[in-house]
């Protein structure tokens, strides 16, 4: 049986009965590696008290979180808004699931991440409209980024919702708020936890791991074998990453809106800097698009020939992707 100790951060892994330290590596689990990339995504929320502080029925419920890796800014993005939700009620229809995609791990940066869900008391008509702001969001960019929603839906009601719920946010009113670290293999020291695969519980609360196990479905059970009457989160770890070359664009627009937001005195890079970054890729990618454009024609003229050895000659970043001999 695991060590007893408290903590708000603890891994299911498939092999164990209990809950376990996510401060130790794993055989069941394993390491983040550089260059590869990986996947956080949101998985379950269950609620266990009644946030609003009235017996009306049910909570009305937002899940959002925060990750950020190495120094780039905290992205927000949202993952669930609904309606009376019983205290217990698992809630696993998340309209956005993903909470952060790393294309390429460099295998030296912490990955930070916060998981917030409150209590929003809305009329149904501005609640409806913001379900919908964000739920078109996500069809259009892959997540609910809320700092992407004045581009895309200059709506003065459905902004200012938005802008409501997270004012409350930041005001930390009757806000369940779990930040935590995960940190590269080689950075590994005590009361650091590795980011490693796997399925992660939070709890708003410190709690024994070894009170709980986990059934295939991600609901938590008490060593008696009683379903866990406690508040607490599940996401998952997993290397690869499925989504489209359009959702990392719109996940790196999302970082840099954010980063240019944000006070510059706060983060160890300057959004000029960002910016250059963030421009120096999309350039690389748009050339790349390009390159394969002119190299997939039948017929190419000399000029077009000759743009494919310019385009060559002068974005090296794009070489290992290119294949010469077609």
């Amino acid at each position: 049986m695991p060590t007893p100790l408290k903590s708000k951060v603890w891994l299911a892994l498939p092999d164990r009965k209990y809950l376990t330290s996510p401060y130790r590596l794993y055989d069941e689990s394993r390491p983040i590696e550089p260059v590869e990339p990986f996947t956080i995504s949101l998985v379950s929320c269950r609620i266990a008290e009644d946030l609003d502080g009235f017996l009306r029925g049910g909570n009305d419920i937002l899940i959002a979180s925060k990750s950020a890796i190495g120094s780039n800014p905290q992205v927000e993005r949202v993952h669930f808004y609904g309606k009376d939700i019983p205290a217990g009620e698992m809630i696993s229809d998340l309209f956005a699931n993903n909470v952060l995609i790393v294309d390429e791990y460099t295998g030296k940066e912490r990955l930070w991440l916060e998981i917030n869900i409150i209590e929003v008391d809305t009329d149904d008509g501005e609640r409806m409209a913001t379900i919908t702001a964000l739920q078109s969001l996500v069809e259009r960019t892959g997540s609910a980024f809320p700092i992407l929603a004045p581009y895309a839906y200059p709506f003065s009601r459905v902004i200012s919702a938005i802008n409501k719920i997270f004012s409350k946010l930041e005001r930390d009113q009757e806000v369940i708020r779990v930040p935590f670290s995960l940190y590269p293999a080689g950075q590994i020291t005590r009361g650091r936890a590795p980011l490693q695969t796997g399925v992660y519980v939070v709890f708003p609360e410190p709690q024994y791991g070894n009170a709980f196990k986990m059934d295939d479905s991600g609901v938590l059970w008490t060593t008696e074998d009683r379903q866990a009457d406690v508040t607490y989160a599940t996401f998952a770890v997993v290397p690869g990453q499925s989504v489209s070359t359009e959702y990392l664009r719109n996940q790196k627009l999302a970082t840099l809106l954010t980063q240019i937001r944000a006070d510059n005195d706060n983060s160890e890079r300057s959004t000029f800097d960002f910016l250059q970054d963030t421009l120096l890729d999309y350039q690389n990618f748009r050339m790349l698009e390009r390159y394969k454009e002119l190299q997939d024609k039948p017929n190419r003229s000399k000029a077009e020939t000759n743009r494919m050895e310019e385009i060559y000659d002068s974005y090296r970043m794009i070489r290992p992707y290119v294949n010469r001999e077609s």
